[in-house]
């Protein structure tokens, strides 16, 4: 499963994605929205 995650905190999101990993899912990071959209499609 991927999951994106949206945060505009690196800190932030790199401690979540390492979770998240440990779980077993894939992640990726966007810090804006606008961003996020264009992975997401």
């Amino acid at each position: 499963m991927n999951i994106l995650i949206i945060e505009d905190e690196p800190e932030i999101a790199q401690l979540i994605q390492m979770s998240l990993e440990k779980e077993g899912f894939s992640c990726c990071i966007s810090s804006d929205g606008l961003n996020a959209l264009r992975i997401f499609q």
